[in-house]
């Protein structure tokens, strides 16, 4: 778990006014719900052909997909939450949106709640292994798409891949993708991140998004 505070003083006392974090959480899952998780992804990829160049596919559950109430996803939810519950606060949680990544190409450093106001800085460049190709953004943030999003996890489901940390360059945190770890975040300007290049395997995670 990473901790950052931001606090301001007045007079002697200093007053918390802003928590940045990352958690992290080994064996999450069980090799069972990681090979149920996996043979998700190989079921919706089995008829679709990737070249050489690299790719990210998005696959998209949605919040009203039957396939949530099944037991096996039910369980995964709930686990989740009591994550968040133990690891963030204690909230009434609900989902805003879910799926699997499979991926070698990198993601571009972005908020998942917000971005830059100015529209030239809404993409802050593509991660990679050097950390040398994120353009810090020094002006004000207003929110995105869906700024309602809480708090991101992503749940690694393989390991066998060289590449594809989750690096958050203002925190100076790099997570590297484990089978079965968890990586938890908020959503707003101060957990600025992106994804490095796969150069071996294939990333693949189940990610949600809170609110």
């Amino acid at each position: 778990m990473v901790w950052k505070n931001t606090k301001q003083f007045v007079g002697s006392n200093p007053i918390l006014i802003a928590k940045i974090m990352v958690v992290q959480k080994q064996n999450f899952i069980s090799d069972y719900e990681r090979d149920f998780l996996l043979s998700e992804i190989d079921n919706n990829i089995k008829d679709l052909e990737f070249g050489p160049e690299p790719f990210y596919y998005w696959i998209n559950l949605g919040v009203d997909n039957p396939i949530l109430s099944t037991l096996l996803y039910k369980k995964l939810i709930e686990n989740h939450i009591k994550f968040l519950n133990d690891s963030i606060e204690v909230r009434d949680w609900e989902i805003d949106y879910v799926g699997f990544a499979y991926q070698t190409k990198g993601f571009d450093y972005h908020a998942d709640a917000v971005w830059p106001t100015d529209p030239d800085s809404r993409s802050l460049g593509t991660p990679d292994h050097h950390h040398d190709n994120f353009s810090h953004y020094d002006g004000s943030w207003v929110d995105n798409y869906c700024p309602w999003r809480v708090f991101t996890t992503v749940l690694y489901l393989n390991d066998d891949i060289v590449g594809g940390e989750t690096h958050f360059p203002t925190l100076d945190v790099l997570v590297t993708p484990k089978s079965k770890k968890i990586v938890g975040f908020h959503c707003d300007e101060s957990h600025v991140h992106g994804v490095m290049p796969v150069t071996s395997g294939y990333r693949k995670a189940f990610i949600m998004w809170f609110k």
